[in-house]
């Protein structure tokens, strides 16, 4: 995890230094008392675990203002710590714990090792999206952002929604070069077919100048020698 002071699972950590024969696993005191306390500290918003190229939870159909409403919402998680997200701030966010099996759909994500240990809090900031995430310490990890009701499947929204990623500004830019080269690909089989169309229709015509039958161009017909020597 990037969470820059906390490598190891919290609860991992805890059982480790609890058990009676102490296992070593090099830890100072003031780390420890670090994690016990982060209950009382802020929220803390990160996307390590952020699925946004998934057919089923990417972002493209999304309309603009809601990344807005998005980025303002996701703000307010960092003013409350974890005991007001579950208790005084709870009608804000609505959060429910889930099991992987609780969901209509497999959720995308290629840490498991890491997240299985932990409970998925769903979310949501007053309308939409839901949110899913994984909150570890006062950390809340980002798993996915389902804006299409493709969680949970209800009467209302009884299929899947599905819609392309949205590119970066590098893969936007890939993506013309590799158009533009496509186009210079094809613009060179048309050159070569016109030169080829156009030797044939010469083929058999005689040089104005010398009489040689290898004309190639239509200008005056003459012939590359006769050409090279007239430029010359």
């Amino acid at each position: 995890m990037s969470d820059g002071n906390l490598d190891i699972p919290e609860e991992k950590i805890k059982s480790d230094a609890n058990k009676a024969f102490k296992k070593s696993i090099n830890l100072p005191g003031e780390y420890i008392d670090k994690l016990k306390s982060r209950r009382e500290e802020n929220l803390v918003v990160s996307f390590e675990f952020f699925t946004r190229k998934d057919e089923l939870f990417c972002l493209d159909g999304a309309e603009t203002k809601n990344f807005v409403d998005l980025i303002d919402k996701l703000q307010m998680l960092t003013e409350i710590n974890v005991e007001e997200f579950f208790g005084s701030e709870r009608d804000k966010f609505n959060p429910s714990k889930y099991s992987y099996d609780d969901f209509d759909c497999e959720i995308p994500i290629e840490n498991t090792e890491t997240l299985e240990q932990y409970d998925f809090i769903k979310f949501r900031i007053r309308k939409k999206p839901r949110i899913l995430s994984v909150i570890i310490g006062n950390v809340v990890y980002i798993v996915l952002i389902d804006f299409y009701h493709n969680l949970h499947l209800t009467d209302r929204y009884p299929n899947f929604e599905r819609h392309d990623h949205l590119l970066t500004y590098e893969e936007r830019l890939e993506n013309r070069i590799k158009g533009l080269e496509e186009t210079v690909d094809v613009l060179k089989e048309e050159k070569l077919k016109a030169e080829s169309d156009l030797e044939e229709f010469l083929a058999g015509e005689e040089c104005k100048l010398c009489g040689n039958d290898k004309v190639k161009s239509l200008a005056g017909y003459i012939c590359d020698n006769c050409t090279d020597e007239i430029l010359n």
